[in-house]
């Protein structure tokens, strides 16, 4: 994977160095090697920074992976919660790595929000009646061809409420609340939270069930077209 203005920016190494804990030293490294496609080196330092016990989950890390790597915008939340930090929420949202390095910088636990409708759709099913609707949804699918009401899903998110985000391309509309019950539809002026936030408590965090496809990742996107 290619950023082609990663080179004019400054090495997160270089930037207030004597300041940076080992956590962010390797997790610099981590973002480091994820942006350059270097997955051996990438997951040695993941293994190495999950080994280090009591530290917080790699927000800034993760959200800089979004911003340059998948080419999402992204924009911060409050700590442990779904509500936007800063003024103006997902309308802030952006790539601009000095934009986001400094919301990290102010507050490293500031969970992730991204805005649906941008580069994708979300299918938003929250427990229990969401799960019987989706249920319902699945059953209706060709047994032959797998197509039915639900479009192809290009990424899959456990949320923190027990729930699931089903990541799919970008249909142009707006948001669809109660489409079912338990089910509504996030696009264009609708956000969801993003890996690995935490919610409340300890343990209640979002995480991928499965990444997300080149087809919703603007860098990979990119390359399968040249």
């Amino acid at each position: 994977m290619q950023v082609t203005t990663f080179g004019q920016m400054a090495h997160p190494l270089c930037e207030d160095a004597d300041q940076l804990t080992p956590i962010e030293l390797l997790t610099a490294r981590w973002l480091e090697a994820a942006i350059a496609g270097d997955d051996a080196k990438a997951d040695a330092l993941q293994a190495e920074i999950d080994g280090l016990d009591g530290q917080p989950p790699r927000l800034k890390a993760s959200a800089l992976y979004y911003a340059q790597v998948y080419g999402w915008p992204v924009f911060p939340l409050k700590p442990l919660s779904k509500v936007p930090a800063t003024r103006y929420g997902f309308k802030d949202a952006t790539t601009n790595r000095g934009q986001i390095e400094a919301w990290w910088k102010a507050n490293p636990r500031y969970n992730i929000g991204l805005p649906t409708g941008v580069r994708f759709d979300v299918i938003d099913v929250d427990p229990p009646a969401g799960m019987l609707s989706l249920h319902e949804l699945l059953a209706l699918a060709d047994p032959h061809t797998g197509k039915g009401p639900i479009p192809d899903v290009h990424g899959k998110v456990a949320t923190a409420s027990g729930g699931v985000h089903l990541y799919i391309e970008r249909a142009g509309r707006g948001n669809a609340v109660n489409l079912l019950p338990g089910i509504d539809i996030r696009g264009r002026g609708g956000y969801v939270v993003a890996p690995p936030s935490t919610l409340g408590e300890p343990g209640r965090t979002w995480s991928w069930s499965y990444r997300p496809s080149p087809i919703l990742t603007t860098a990979e996107r990119k390359a399968l077209a040249a």
